[in-house]
C-alpha cells in the first residue's frame, strides 16, 4: 500500500496524460481518500481514549438524518459533533441546517479539516 503522499506525487505525474473527465474522477478519489484517512485517524484516537462516538461509513449511504456531522462523540454528559471536509470542502444546506438543529440545542459543532483540529475540539469539550 503507498501513502497519501506517494500517491498524489504519481497523481500529479499521471494528470497531464489523462483526458480531463478522468483527471477530475481523479482528484475526487484523492479527496475522498484524504478524507477517510482523516475519519481512521480520528475515530483511531476516540478508541484510544475511550470515548464513545458515532460514526456513520462513508462507503454507503448513511441511515442516519442527512446531513448529521461526521462524529459525534460523547462524554459524562457532554457531547460534541465533527464534520470532516478536505480542502476546499463546502458545507451543503442539508448539513447547514443539521448543523444549525444541533447548535440551537447546545450541541457544540465543528467543521474540520485535519485530526489535530478534530481533537483538539474533542478534547476543550468533552474533557474541560
Amino acid at each position: 500500500m503507498i501513502s497519501q503522499t506517494e500517491f498524489l506525487l504519481l497523481r500529479k505525474i499521471q494528470e497531464e496524460k489523462l483526458h480531463p473527465e478522468k483527471r477530475k474522477q481523479l482528484a475526487e478519489y484523492a479527496d475522498w481518500q484524504a478524507e477517510k484517512d482523516i475519519h481512521s485517524d480520528i475515530e483511531a484516537w476516540l478508541k484510544r481514549n475511550e470515548i464513545p462516538y458515532i460514526h456513520s461509513r462513508m462507503d454507503k449511504k448513511s441511515t442516519i438524518r442527512e446531513g448529521w456531522p461526521d462524529f459525534t462523540a460523547m462524554r459524562k454528559g457532554r457531547v460534541a459533533c465533527v464534520e470532516i471536509k478536505t480542502h476546499p470542502g463546502i458545507v451543503s444546506s442539508v448539513q447547514s441546517g443539521a448543523i444549525a438543529d444541533l447548535e440551537a440545542n447546545g450541541v457544540p459543532v465543528l467543521i474540520c479539516y485535519s485530526l489535530l483540529e478534530a481533537t483538539r475540539f474533542f478534547r476543550k469539550v468533552l474533557f474541560p
